[in-house]
């Protein structure tokens, strides 16, 4: 994937406080230096402008956040249904090298009535499809969050630009 330049970071403090620092030594002006000129006008919108990016960049933040719980959950289920795989094939290969002749085999009265709907092998595949395709879903939003993401900062980086080029 494409990098973050250095033209694309978030709009950081240092660039409201600049603008506001410029604003408040503006307003210090007394007499006839004391006027609203198109570059106080253009400061005033710098500083709105950058407000409002951060605000953006906070809600995609929040959204970054939620996602990559939702991934981490994701990975967990996975993990977990295949340690629970993996330990069953390992149940299922030491059984099927049981004889009747093993040692430390005995014979328990009422293990024939198992409960068989329990857990059957569809039902297990289902599950890990489930598991796969929820997954896929959680990997799919991360790539269309991530683009979203580029894109916004696409965005908020031009809009930046243009209005500095305005103010200075």
């Amino acid at each position: 994937g494409r990098k973050i330049g250095a033209g694309q970071r978030a709009p950081c403090p240092h660039c409201v406080r600049g603008a506001l620092e410029c604003l408040y030594h503006r307003e210090k002006r007394i007499g006839i230096d004391l006027v609203h000129d198109n570059v106080e006008k253009n400061l005033i919108r710098e500083v709105d402008l950058l407000k409002c990016c951060q605000e953006q960049m906070r809600k995609l933040a929040q959204r970054i956040d939620i996602q990559m719980r939702d991934n981490r959950d994701a990975q967990h289920a996975l993990e977990r249904d295949l340690e629970d795989k993996t330990s069953a094939q390992f149940i299922d290969e030491k059984c099927f090298n049981l004889r009747n002749t093993s040692d430390c085999i005995s014979f328990f009265h009422g293990m024939e009535k198992v409960d068989g709907t329990i857990s059957v092998p569809e039902t297990w595949a289902k599950f890990s499809n489930d598991n796969i395709r929820h997954s896929q879903n959680m990997r799919a939003n991360s790539i269309r969050l991530r683009e979203e993401a580029e894109n916004l900062f696409e965005i908020l980086s031009d809009q930046m630009w243009k209005q500095f080029t305005q103010t200075n």
